[in-house]
């Protein structure tokens, strides 16, 4: 798994580094849903998360992961309220950024 957001990095496009990244911001939102307002894609992602009795968001299907994906409309909201921002914290969160990648 890399934590890149930069299109030249070689392993910006590899789908699997690229899924693995999801699943772990995905856990990682999961367990904290302070962005559970501000747009669709976390109200879809908590939903998919808790339907598993381990609540464990590896377990989404990549449409389950793309459905979360497709309904950023990257407002950017997540991004400026999140705790965990590469410039605050060391599991360097950027979600808008990995919507793009994982569109790219």
């Amino acid at each position: 798994m890399t934590i890149t957001y930069d299109p030249k990095h070689p392993k910006y496009l590899d789908e699997a580094d690229v899924r693995e990244e999801l699943t772990r911001v995905y856990d990682l939102c999961h367990g904290c849903r302070l962005c559970f307002k501000f747009c669709t894609s976390f109200p879809t992602l908590f939903s998919y998360v808790d339907k598993h009795e381990d609540q464990d968001a590896g377990r989404l299907t990549p449409a389950e992961q793309d459905q979360v994906i497709d309904e950023c409309f990257q407002c950017k909201l997540c991004y400026v309220n999140c705790p965990y921002i590469p410039e605050l914290h060391e599991w360097a969160l950027d979600f808008p950024r990995l919507m793009l990648r994982a569109q790219a």
